[in-house]
């Protein structure tokens, strides 16, 4: 390692304080909503290649990161010390790290220092949690070498710059990795996210079940024209059950057309702050 003692204590001291305070037992807060993409790759956790998340800026991807962080710890009882976060953004990071060098300098603090033991050889499940990768120019070389090396290893990078990373990934890891999309919050999502702040009373998985069966309904009928009076049937059952959530239902569709679905403007009620974010 080519950075110099001061600079190693600045780099863990950033690490520790900042990026992972888990290691000193404190509790991670994060949202307790948890959107559909979360569940996904909370599964795709178990599986051996890596995860690269990309999206737009303010999508969502850090705050789902650290949800599943906060998975590994609560739920899946996994050691502090064998889950690594880091913002390659972070300024004071980068002024401590070599220029070409910060992600190698950053996993060789963090194993000296943390883990005490090299990445290559553990016997445990490790997770490594690296969040705007385009910021390091040899991120998929490292990672490529990371996953060679032990299966015990598990990476999820994100990153903002989707085009570049797509290329990275397609030349440096194929079959090593899968490359997931993070989209603004779809509408089901929305109505939950607002539920849980007090805007709604609607219930998205049920609203999401009834239209999965009408469009079930619709295409029989338009394979067997027979049974397009049955299909009738169901859409005025299902409009008599739930007329009284049809104001509510515009409602929240008025805000998602208006707003889009980035989390923090979705659940922003103030129409100005929601327009200079937007």
């Amino acid at each position: 390692m080519n950075i110099g003692i001061e600079s190693e204590k600045n780099i863990l001291r950033i690490l520790s304080k900042r990026f992972n305070k888990w290691w000193q037992k404190q509790a991670l807060e994060v949202p307790e909503f948890r959107r559909g993409d979360f569940h996904y790759l909370k599964d795709r956790l178990a599986q051996p290649r890596a995860v690269t998340i990309i999206g737009p800026r303010q999508v969502g991807k850090t705050t789902v990161v650290m949800q599943l962080i906060k998975e590994l710890l609560e739920e899946k009882k996994v050691e502090p010390k064998r889950i690594l976060y880091v913002a390659l953004d972070d300024q004071n990071l980068r002024r401590e790290a070599g220029e070409n060098t910060l992600l190698l300098d950053v996993l060789e603090v963090y194993q000296k220092n943390v883990l005490l033991e090299d990445l290559d050889s553990v016997k445990i499940k490790t997770y490594l949690f690296f969040d705007e990768v385009q910021k390091i120019p040899q991120w998929a070389e490292v990672v490529k070498t990371l996953v060679d090396s032990n299966k015990n290893i598990q990476i999820v990078s994100t990153g903002s710059a989707s085009f570049k990373i797509s290329q990275a990934s397609k030349e440096t890891l194929p079959g090593r990795q899968e490359l997931y999309t993070m989209l603004p919050l779809k509408f089901a999502d929305s109505i939950k996210l607002r539920r849980a702040m007090g805007f709604n009373e609607l219930n998205a998985e049920e609203l999401k079940s009834i239209g999965l069966s009408l469009k079930d309904g619709l295409e029989r009928a338009l394979l067997t024209p027979d049974s397009l009076p049955q299909f009738f049937d169901e859409c005025k059952k299902y409009y008599l059950k739930n007329a009284a959530q049809e104001t509510s239902v515009q409602a929240e569709l008025r805000a998602y057309l208006a707003k889009g679905g980035y989390p923090e403007i979705i659940s922003t009620k103030d129409a100005p702050t929601c327009q200079k974010r937007l």
